[in-house]
């Protein structure tokens, strides 16, 4: 998401918008980033259970967020609770394949996360646009597997 003291500065930002719209979704979703990274795990689980909530259930982003948080906060059951509604929801269509493939990473399955990589790569998941930089790639960097599908989608290093 940020680097070092970028943190603060999207803090002071996100505050700011909630000032003027508590209601706003993609404020507290972003605050529940900002917690997340920066150790506050109740407050970020909070964040995107309101997040969630205010957006709508339906919104497979905000679920994926959460779900996430879950996974690396240890909170097994919920993630996967959210991990099998995004693959319903992926048989349906509705959820791409990078979205589950993220999922399974957060929760330290990494040969699951590659086998949903392969898929979102053949399907030409745009979710592939931000794997070098996107936050929810974060658990996978370190395998090997990742900087090979980096060249392969053909991201500049």
């Amino acid at each position: 998401l940020l680097a070092g003291s970028h943190y603060d500065e999207a803090l002071r930002q996100v505050q700011e918008t909630l000032k003027l719209d508590s209601h706003f979704a993609p404020a507290h979703q972003t605050l529940g980033w900002v917690d997340l990274r920066t150790g506050k795990q109740e407050e970020a689980l909070r964040e995107f259970q309101l997040a969630l909530k205010l957006a709508g259930a339906e919104d497979t982003d905000l679920q994926l967020d959460l779900g996430f948080a879950y996974a690396v906060l240890g909170k097994r059951d919920e993630a996967r609770r959210i991990l099998g509604e995004l693959e319903n929801l992926h048989e349906q269509g509705i959820v791409p394949s990078g979205s589950v493939a993220i999922l399974y990473g957060a929760l330290g399955e990494s040969n699951e996360a590659f086998a949903w990589l392969e898929k979102a790569y053949a399907e030409r998941d745009p979710q592939l646009t931000y794997i070098k930089a996107g936050r929810r790639f974060e658990p996978l960097r370190k395998d090997p597997r990742f900087e090979q599908l980096v060249r392969r989608i053909g991201l500049p290093d």
